[in-house]
């Protein structure tokens, strides 16, 4: 998952960038697999700083290309507490990772906004492409729940939480149908919730920058 979007963005990346970006590619086949999800934190300021080399048209872009870095932060650590060590009682897992995955999250949104105000665009732009980030996330996380509950069905049907949500449903007897099911109501609640908490950090992102312009 990691090489695909990491090639993704080597192909959306401007100009010379893509150089980088397919330097980027070749570093990661040599990073081993457990250390994967640390080291996409330590390119997240990389990628943000390449962004900003985006031309003035290239919101959505920029947007997408975040939102698909930040979604990848989120899916390792989906992937992890669903089908790691403690997968059986993911409630023990310590939770500094997924802290520190949201965090970067929520920096990578606020970074968006700080990018696009920093070319010149307005608060609305700024304000946008984190939206259109937090629906490219929620996309990709919602992709990456379907494939690990589906595929790893027996691993997260032994889940604590899992059974006493389906012993308790009304709807649903079936395990893989009772997954699916929240997964779609999920991510249609979520996407208003997330775009707008996502525009506010994009907003935060560009007043930053705006305070430290100097007044033409």
């Amino acid at each position: 998952m990691s090489t695909r979007l990491l090639s993704t963005l080597a192909r959306l990346l401007p100009g010379d960038d893509r150089v980088w970006g397919e330097a980027l590619l070749a570093e990661l086949d040599h990073v081993p697999p457990r250390l994967r999800f640390r080291w996409m934190l330590g390119v997240l300021p990389l990628i943000a700083a390449r962004l900003r080399r985006a031309p003035r048209s290239d919101v959505l872009r920029v947007g997408a290309c975040a939102g698909l870095v930040s979604g990848a932060v989120l899916s390792a650590d989906i992937a992890y507490t669903n089908l790691g060590p403690g997968s059986s009682h993911p409630g023990s897992d310590p939770l500094a990772p997924t802290l520190a995955a949201y965090a970067a999250v929520f920096l990578m949104l606020v970074v968006v906004g700080f990018v696009i105000r920093g070319r010149g665009r307005p608060l609305a732009a700024s304000a946008g492409a984190a939206a259109v980030s937090a629906v490219v996330i929620l996309a990709v996380v919602a992709v990456t729940t379907v494939v690990v509950d589906n595929v790893w069905l027996p691993v997260v049907a032994r889940q604590p939480d899992k059974i006493s949500g389906l012993a308790h449903s009304l709807l649903f007897h079936n395990m893989r149908a009772y997954l699916n099911a929240h997964i779609v109501l999920g991510l249609i609640f979520s996407l208003p919730f997330g775009a707008a908490l996502a525009a506010l950090c994009g907003t935060a992102g560009a007043l930053v920058r705006r305070r430290g312009e100097v007044p033409s």
